[in-house]
């Protein structure tokens, strides 16, 4: 129970601690939250709208998550991020039950729990607005129902009842689990259980399930309305080439360089490890097949690799295998840390940052320094690295919130002119829809644009260049705020 406890203590620091420090334009992405606010705003949770318009390119069960956080909450940045931070802790006390249930040792749970925690990719898209970590935690979901499915098959019903959330999340990308079940029940001779009812009755329940969202949506906007705004051009847009998800694996998750120690563990290990190397080989595989890539789509694989490489890695230490390479490895690890730290302070320094943030990397220089000596005790050396690569996600980001005041465009504007609100009008002249949206959430509606310049009268205007006809203006960042009396 300690361990569990811990985990959630620590789990719940990481995720939700300053998570509202950034404004929605700050590094994050806006489109979702006004999508969101929009739902609320026009009471219509069957056509997603963006800046008025229809915008369908993803299915809406995320939009419908953060109008729910919205409705709880209210309208702000912490709201906008919290299912992302939730579904973010959900996927890490998932890890630990099954990895529970997988080694029946705490110890190694926490450890790939954390493992997993820490990872820079897993942590940055669970304090961010996107659906890519929702998305991982349904998918791990299914994958876990595969799993009990061996012993109970009932669970087959429940893989698709949690397929259903998944492809309401993303899209048919969620399929890529039924791959898995295939493949894995073949290599396991246990294709049988496919002939269950409970399967069946999962899969009818899918088919009729997954259907019904587009018919409400098409039989509410028409076929041809459906077709326009379902552009495949602008939703397939991050082409890259095949060698992608290799640069992007080590961008995400620092721990790839201990998988081959990993794999050398698992091997001298005697539990069967199949399940989640199928889900490794399976899920990189298909998603390289795509010419359309982004390093998130990778982080269904987190999961399984945190499992394989907790328990590869954990074995190792406890039968003394390569002992002397792993603590040689750790303490280059350390000076990675103390150098790394070193560079931010004097990066602070030079910019004459806060003295908080400077004492922050301080600490984590001594803590790094603490850990190089007690390198020996390998467990608390990965848990003090587990430990200074979270914190150091949490350095950058406290570092970004500083820079708040220019990159919050949105929000500088909004309070610039907030106290005017009950007494002008407000329309847009010239802006770009990227930026329209992200003012649309900030006042809390779609914002009229300003189509005939003649005749104004108690109007703010905010444009995107100068308008000539207007001499009196004020400059936030890049934009002109006009006051017409």
């Amino acid at each position: 129970m300690k361990y569990l406890l811990s985990l959630i203590f620590i789990t719940l620091f990481f995720l939700f601690f300053s998570i509202d420090k950034r404004a929605i334009e700050n590094k994050d992405y806006p489109t979702y939250a006004e999508i969101a606010r929009e739902m609320l705003e026009y009471k219509d949770f069957i056509v997603p709208r963006c800046d008025g318009k229809i915008h369908i390119h993803k299915p809406p069960l995320h939009f419908w998550n953060i109008a729910l956080s919205y409705k709880i909450f209210g309208i702000n940045s912490f709201s906008a991020r919290f299912p992302s931070a939730f579904f973010g802790f959900l996927e890490i006390l998932l890890l630990f039950v099954w990895a529970k249930m997988f080694f029946k040792d705490n110890l190694i749970s926490f450890f790939s729990s954390f493992m997993l925690l820490s990872s820079y990719g897993f942590l940055h898209y669970s304090r961010i607005l996107r659906i890519d970590i929702p998305f991982s935690f349904f998918f791990s979901l299914s994958i876990f129902m595969i799993y009990l499915a061996e012993k109970n098959k009932k669970y087959l019903f429940w893989f698709w009842v949690v397929n259903f959330l998944s492809t309401m999340l993303k899209g048919p990308v969620a399929l890529i689990s039924f791959a898995i079940l295939i493949i894995y029940f073949t290599l396991e001779r246990k294709l049988f259980l496919l002939k269950s009812k409970y399967f069946l009755l999962g899969f009818l329940l899918y088919t009729i399930s997954i259907t019904i969202w587009p018919v409400l949506l098409i039989k509410k906007i028409g076929w041809l309305n459906f077709k326009k705004a379902f552009s495949i051009k602008e939703i397939l847009t991050r082409r890259e080439g095949m060698y992608f998800y290799y640069y992007g694996l080590i961008k995400i998750f620092p721990y790839i360089i201990f998988f081959p120690l990993a794999l050398y563990g698992i091997c001298k290990d005697k539990r069967n490890y199949g399940i989640f190397l199928i889900w490794i080989l399976i899920y990189f595989f298909i998603i390289n097949l795509t010419s359309v890539k982004a390093t998130r789509y990778a982080l269904p694989i987190l999961f399984p690799l945190s499992i394989v490489e907790g328990g590869g890695l954990m074995f190792l230490i406890k039968e003394n295998i390569l002992s002397n390479f792993l603590k040689k490895f750790l303490s280059f690890f350390f000076i990675l840390f103390i150098l790394f730290f070193l560079s931010l302070i004097f990066v602070f320094l030079y910019f004459n940052y806060k003295m908080t943030i400077i004492f922050i990397a301080l600490t984590l220089i001594l803590m790094a320094i603490f850990g190089y000596s007690k390198v020996k005790n390998l467990v608390f050396s990965f848990f003090i690295i587990f430990f200074l690569s979270s914190s150091s996600y949490h350095l950058i980001d406290y570092w970004d919130a500083l820079h708040n005041e220019k990159r919050a465009w949105g929000l500088s504007i909004y309070k610039e002119i907030q106290s005017k609100l009950n007494q002008y009008k407000i329309c847009t002249y010239n802006l770009e829809k990227r930026k329209r949206k992200v003012l649309d959430f900030y006042f809390r509606k779609v914002l009229s644009k300003c189509e005939n310049l003649e005749n104004l009268k108690e109007t703010i205007i905010i444009s995107g260049s100068k308008i000539p006809k207007f001499k009196n203006f004020r400059k936030i960042n890049n934009f002109y705020i006009y006051l017409i009396k």
